[in-house]
Parts: C-alpha cells; sequence; structure tokens
C-alpha cells in the first residue's frame, strides 16, 4: 500500500532521532497528558450529527467539568486523544476521527469499511448508532514536532455458519499529527488473525519503556476454538506490522466461561506487572505481566463470591493507583478487594451500594471504570443517566476509600460512554505521579480511632466536597480563614449527608484554613488551596 510505504519511508528519516528524543523528551518538563480530555455522552438514536456531551478535563491534575458539542454520536465506550501537553487533539465514536474543532479528519471516513460501516454507522437496522466497546490510542514520539499514533478497535463481522454469531477482531489504525496537523497514514489493518471477545483489551508498556504489548482474551467455544487464552501483541513504532510478534499464554488454568468476559473489564495496575479481570459469572482472574516478555501467568482464578444477578450486566474492575486494591462492581454494587489481605480474592468488602432505579426511572447501576489523572476512579453507569460515581481516595481501606454514588453531575446524559486509558506515564520519570496526590501532608487533628474529615479536590477551583473516613458525623459548620487570620466564609448545615459541597467560586486564589465543627463541637482545620 502507498500510504504503508510513506510511513516506513518518515519512520527511516527520523529514525537517527527517535532513540535520543526518547530519553530526552523523558528527562524534560512535559506533562505527558495523552489522557487530559474525556468526552462523556450519549447520542444514539438522536437523529442529529452532533451532540452535547460532558468533557472532563485534568488540567493541573484536578477534574474540570464543562459542557461541550462535538460531531460524533456516541454509544458506547469512545476514543479520546490529548497531545503530550494536555491539549485535545482527536476523537472517535468507532465511524470516523474528528479532530479538536469536531470537523472530520480526511481519510478517516469510514474507519472500517464494509459491512460494519454500513450495518453500525450510516444506518441499516441500527439507525446509523456505532456500537463501541472499547477504543485505544498508543502514541510513540518520533520527534519534537511529531508523534504517531497507532488506535485500536474492535471490528464486529457477522457470520451464518454454523449459526448466526457476531465474531470480534482487533483492527489498527495510524495518525501521524505534525506541526501541519493531523494526517490518516491507514485504517483497518489486522493485528492478529485470532479472534477476541468484543471490546475486552488492554495496553501496557514494554519494558523497553517505548513499545506497547495489546493485550486481548481470545474467543473460545463451541464455534471456534483458540489454541490459547490470552494473546500480547507487541507494537513499535511501525504498529502491529500484521501480528509479527505475539505473544500466547497457554494453559487451562487461564480458560474462562466461553462467554464470561463479554461484558466485563481487563485492566492493568500502573505498575503493568499485574492484570486483573471480571467477567460473567464473577469469574476473576489475577495475572502476573512481563513486560519483558508479554507473558501472562495465573496467580489467582476463581469465582467471586459476591452478588450474580440473574440477568446481563457490565462488570468492571480497576487498581487503586498502589495497587493493592482491586475494584470491581457487579450491576448496583461496588466491592473492594485486598490483594495483601486474607483469603485474597475472596475477601471483597462491599464499600457502596445504589437504589439502581433513582427518582428519574433510569437505572442506578455501577459499571466500567477508568483512574483519572487526578488518581481517582471514576465509574460510569450502563443506561442513561446524568451522573457518575467516583471513588475519591482508592488507595484507603474499606470505607475511607470514599466511594461517592452519584458524585459527579453530568450536563447530559451518558450511556457506557468513558474512554479507555492505559498508563501512558509508565516508564518515564513521572510514573509515580499519584503519589503525590493519593498522600496528604496535612494529617488529622483528631484521633485517627475516630476518623476523620477529609475535603478533595485540593488544590480547588470552583467548588470542594467533605466528607468522613469513619462512622458518619454531622457537619455544624464549615469557617474559612485567609492567611491573615480573617474569616471569609461560614456555612451552616441541618442535615446529615453523606458528603457535603461548598461553592468557594467568590474567593480568590490563595492559600485558606478550612474549619469544620461537628454538632458535638470537635474541630478539624485543614489547609486549602484554592486555584483562579
Amino acid at each position: 500500500m502507498i500510504v504503508l510505504n510513506r510511513m516506513e519511508t518518515y519512520l527511516k528519516a527520523v529514525g537517527l532521532w527517535v532513540l535520543f528524543f526518547c530519553v530526552s523528551v523523558q528527562m524534560g518538563n512535559g506533562q505527558i497528558a495523552y489522557d487530559n480530555n474525556w468526552l462523556i455522552g450519549y447520542g444514539a438514536f438522536s437523529g442529529i450529527d452532533t451532540i452535547k456531551v460532558a468533557r472532563f478535563n485534568f488540567s493541573d491534575r484536578v477534574l474540570n467539568l464543562s459542557a461541550d458539542t462535538i460531531g460524533a454520536r456516541f454509544r458506547g465506550q469512545n476514543l479520546v486523544m490529548s497531545d503530550r501537553e494536555g491539549n485535545l487533539l482527536f476523537y472517535s465514536n468507532g465511524c470516523k476521527l474528528w479532530d479538536a474543532n469536531h470537523e472530520v479528519i480526511p481519510g478517516s471516513d469510514p474507519l472500517l469499511p464494509g459491512e460494519f460501516h454500513e450495518e453500525w454507522c450510516v444506518g441499516g437496522s441500527w439507525k446509523g448508532m456505532p456500537r463501541v466497546r472499547t477504543m485505544m490510542g498508543l502514541p510513540f514520539e518520533l520527534s519534537e514536532d511529531s508523534t504517531l499514533y497507532y488506535i485500536y478497535h474492535v471490528r464486529d463481522s457477522f457470520v451464518n455458519e454454523p449459526y448466526f454469531n457476531a465474531i470480534a477482531y482487533i483492527r489498527e489504525h495510524a495518525v501521524l499529527h505534525t506541526d501541519s496537523g493531523l494526517e490518516v497514514l491507514y485504517t483497518d489493518s489486522a493485528i492478529t488473525s485470532n479472534i477476541t471477545y468484543t471490546g475486552f483489551f488492554t495496553a501496557v508498556r514494554h519494558a523497553n519503556n517505548r513499545d506497547w504489548w495489546v493485550i486481548h482474551p481470545l474467543y473460545d467455544d463451541t464455534l471456534f476454538n483458540a489454541k490459547a487464552s490470552f494473546e500480547s501483541i507487541l507494537i513499535n513504532d511501525h504498529g502491529s506490522r500484521g501480528g509479527e510478534e505475539v505473544v500466547e499464554s497457554n494453559g487451562s488454568e487461564l480458560a474462562l466461561n466461553p462467554r464470561g468476559r463479554a461484558s466485563g473489564q481487563l485492566v492493568s495496575d500502573l505498575s503493568g506487572s499485574k492484570l486483573a479481570s471480571i467477567g460473567v459469572g464473577n469469574e476473576f482472574l489475577y495475572m502476573d505481566f512481563d513486560r519483558e516478555t508479554g507473558e501472562i501467568e495465573a496467580i489467582v482464578r476463581d469465582s467471586l463470591a459476591i452478588w450474580d444477578p440473574p440477568y446481563i450486566v457490565f462488570r468492571g474492575a480497576q487498581f487503586s493507583p498502589n495497587g493493592r486494591f482491586v475494584y470491581v462492581s457487579v450491576d448496583s454494587l461496588l466491592y473492594q478487594m485486598d490483594t495483601e489481605g486474607e483469603d485474597f480474592p475472596n475477601n471483597a468488602e462491599k464499600i457502596a451500594i445504589t437504589d439502581r432505579v433513582n427518582s428519574s426511572g433510569r437505572k442506578d447501576d455501577i459499571s466500567l471504570m477508568q483512574m483519572g489523572r487526578d488518581c481517582k476512579i471514576y465509574i460510569m453507569t450502563q443506561s442513561n443517566t446524568d451522573f457518575f460515581h467516583i471513588i475519591h481516595r482508592p488507595d484507603e481501606k474499606g470505607e475511607a476509600s470514599m466511594p461517592d454514588i452519584r458524585g459527579i453531575r453530568l450536563p447530559t446524559l451518558n450511556a457506557i460512554t468513558i474512554p479507555t486509558f492505559p498508563n501512558y506515564r509508565l516508564g518515564t520519570p513521572y510514573e509515580n505521579w499519584c503519589d503525590s496526590l493519593t498522600t496528604s501532608a496535612d494529617g488529622p487533628l483528631v484521633p485517627s480511632s475516630q476518623g476523620r474529615w477529609l475535603l478533595w479536590p485540593n488544590p480547588a477551583r470552583d467548588q470542594v466536597s467533605l466528607a468522613h473516613t469513619a462512622d458518619m458525623k454531622d457537619m455544624h459548620s464549615v469557617v474559612i480563614y485567609d492567611q491573615m487570620g480573617r474569616q471569609v466564609f461560614e456555612r451552616h448545615f441541618r442535615q446529615l449527608r453523606p458528603t457535603y459541597q461548598l461553592d468557594l467560586s467568590a474567593l480568590s486564589a490563595g492559600l485558606y484554613y478550612v474549619r469544620m465543627t461537628t454538632s458535638e463541637g470537635k474541630t478539624q482545620t485543614v489547609k486549602l488551596v484554592k486555584m483562579e
């Protein structure tokens, strides 16, 4: 193909620069913020080509939530890529690519030509409603002003023999970003001949801190028999090269229910050394991953003794930043497992529950998860709701992790539209970026046995939340003082709440002291940094 030859020529042209740059960029001051922007929204059956979405922006590693109007209609998980500095670069719903100005990028329409595009994107029986389970972008910084992005995307194909079924393959697209803009080099390239589970893959940076492994479970039932359970595909700056280097993890100890991974999640911890998956029947895998060889070894394989609803639900999984805890969700329940505790993984502790149906009549479930740049865990819902759940302190044990059901109110509806990101900072000087965010320099001013009040985010812009780590405590008042000791804010509360929100938009940027007082007269004071 001409585009492939052109890309190969381009890579050779910058070849002498690549090694130097891969070292120099890791010595610089860049943020490595490819996951800085998220687009959350639902546009299926809307009948229009643009939708209103919630835009998550993590500049300064603090969540900023706003509304935006984009060119794509989302129905499932989507792709959102920022550049290294955190500027929105492009996004996709699986049908085509749009740039930051919401214009279709030439050469990206369609991403997946043929029956997939006709059935899901143009119209057909699905009325132009794209279905995406997982899309993921992997960047390769070729020079100071050029980055090559490989995009991975599950493509459904339909077969009629021996019976009708939808099978899925992972496909590869390539986009080059230079000072001249974005250029699609190719789309819809095969990376493996093996069939995968629909939208159930992740990626981990290679031990050389430059290349990547794309990891996915293989489809295995009476219709299609795979010879291995997991596959790791090496991705370098030439892409997958059609699956030129693939590592298969064999062994019956990795086998799961043939349908078990279709509605679950496969995730890696921040170190890239551990993998976890949860699927139908609550079948759980906890695995060692070798970043050098791509080999996977199962440590734990078990059916978790947690609620197993008699209907199809999405199950989510996510590691805590320190890797100690694994969070799993099943419909309306959120659990935490302690990998260092006794009887792991059967030490799952229920830390949150929803009413399953909220006052709007929409399903209030707990579904797939993604860690943000602020090192909190964000949890989507499966059906149309205008909120996300959030775990504020995922490195803490039990309820001290601060699960906040319906903790983020969205400016629009959402359904299964959370993006998926690997750890872009692994293997760089910023790989321990969560350490400064999950550890507080301000210790509690009350005995730890009594719990303590937590305030987040900190630093903050316009709003902060307050909650207690132990048994629920009633808040009587909050008073804020500036550095001169002058009272600049006061609020009294009459009702007991899981969390309390404070509007600080009227305060100027600077350092403040927040004093919290309970009805029993106990106080605690913490520092707060207010940003513009």
